[in-house]
């Protein structure tokens, strides 16, 4: 699948690069590898109301973002604060390219970052071993270890199922922590607990014996003494 780098996450849209090793970063790559990795796919403009439609494609995700238009300075703006060089002066846009439905056809634009050079509207077919930008929904990952996902604007919540906790739904809850067995140890199960009671205690949270309710005294007065009784 080859290695895969979180981005950022906005408008519902998570987006990560992903290495495209030792082909040419050509648009059907570009496609390729997202697709491989289970994700989606940007174009260079984002596809939303009032953008230009000229370098967007139906088969590319649509977006929305309030600084631009354009997906390599969207993402800059997202992760360096500023769009400026069309995302190349912002370093985790490094080496990245998109799909480009424009006039050369099959080609790729990207963006390199350097400390003294700094590159957009570079032609895909000139590099090997680059990255193609890629999306998913932020709930397609399956962020919940143990609940339900659902996306919450640009970011998702989780609700966890019974005996988990966390962000993720990924911490167990100890029902042990209140210490519910009166007179006894406890165990920490998944949603729930157990008790191993002491002599004389019994019930979910070891509550006391009766000792007298069987009526053990036949001709007189029972007292009961907490795992045994008396008779008086």
């Amino acid at each position: 699948m080859g290695e895969q780098v979180y981005l950022t996450t906005f408008d519902n849209w998570s987006f990560w690069k992903v290495r495209a090793t030792g082909m040419m970063m050509s648009n059907v790559n570009v496609k390729v590898k997202c697709e491989a990795a289970g994700m989606r796919y940007p174009c260079h403009y984002s596809g939303a109301d009032g953008c230009p439609d000229d370098y967007w494609a139906s088969d590319c995700i649509t977006f929305h973002h309030d600084a631009t238009c354009r997906t390599h300075q969207a993402l800059s703006v997202e992760l360096c604060g500023h769009m400026a060089g069309y995302g190349s002066h912002c370093r985790p846009l490094d080496d990245t390219f998109v799909y480009w439905p424009g006039p050369n056809g099959d080609c790729a634009w990207g963006v390199t970052y350097g400390e003294i050079h700094h590159g957009y509207g570079l032609n895909g077919f000139n590099y090997n071993n680059k990255y193609a930008l890629c999306t998913v929904t932020t709930c397609a990952r399956s962020p919940c270890a143990h609940g339900t996902c659902t996306d919450d604007g640009g970011n998702y919540t989780c609700s966890c199922e019974n005996g988990w906790t966390g962000h993720d739904c990924d911490q167990d809850i100890d029902e042990c922590a209140s210490s519910p067995c009166s007179q006894g140890s406890c165990t920490d199960d998944v949603g729930s607990y157990t008790c191993k009671c002491e002599i004389g205690w019994t019930g979910h949270d070891c509550h006391q014996v009766d000792d007298c309710l069987s009526s053990p005294c036949a001709h007189g007065t029972c007292t009961d003494d907490g795992g045994s009784y008396t008779c008086s």
